[in-house]
């Protein structure tokens, strides 16, 4: 996977079932601000023999509307429409999510309701993480959270030679969401909804 995939990745989970958790559920609630969130995010995949680093904001409106910002790709999601803009091949992929799909972008807006929570540690500066596991793919993960439940860092390990961390740099209001061109002249679109 090379790094112009890193965010797409983010879209490439299966369906799940899951489980409740008052720490989730008080994280939850964070994440979904009426006012909306905005995140700076640092992605760091190693994957086998590669290494890759990427800078991104993450604007969430609410968790059906949220637009991703990196170098290699912009992914807006609006209900279950989703845009992949990707500037270095000037293309822009238009596909839908379901309802029921699974990626770390639901984890980052707040739907916690697909993992298997393992346990919850708590530290004495008042961060807590949070070890689980995703048995249909099977992947583990740590989830760690400080004390008025904004998220610092997503782990997640495909095997010990697969792994993706998501660290949260800075957590904000929003307070205008980017405004991305929904047409770039001479570029391609490619619809996949049809």
């Amino acid at each position: 996977m090379n790094r112009i995939h890193i965010a797409s990745f983010f879209l490439a989970f299966s369906s799940l079932q899951g489980e409740n958790n008052p720490i989730l559920d008080s994280l939850t609630s964070v994440l979904r601000d009426p006012a909306g969130v905005k995140m700076a995010l640092t992605i760091s995949q190693n994957q086998y023999d590669d290494s890759y680093v990427d800078y991104a904001t993450l604007e969430i409106v609410n968790q059906h509307r949220y637009i991703f910002l990196s170098p290699a790709q912009i992914i807006r999601v609006n209900d279950q429409t989703v845009y992949t803009f990707t500037p270095e091949s000037h293309q822009v992929v238009i596909d839908r999510l379901f309802p029921k799909e699974f990626s770390l972008f639901t984890l980052l807006t707040g739907d916690f309701s697909h993992l298997d929570i393992l346990k919850v540690i708590p530290s004495t500066d008042g961060t807590q993480l949070i070890e689980f596991f995703i048995h249909e793919i099977e992947l583990s993960g740590t989830l760690k959270i400080d004390e008025v439940f904004h998220p610092e860092k997503i782990h997640l390990n495909y095997d010990k030679d697969n792994t993706i961390d998501v660290d949260i740099t800075s957590f904000n209001h929003l307070r205008q969401p980017s405004d991305i061109l929904w047409a770039v002249d001479g570029w391609e679109v490619i619809d996949l909804r049809e």
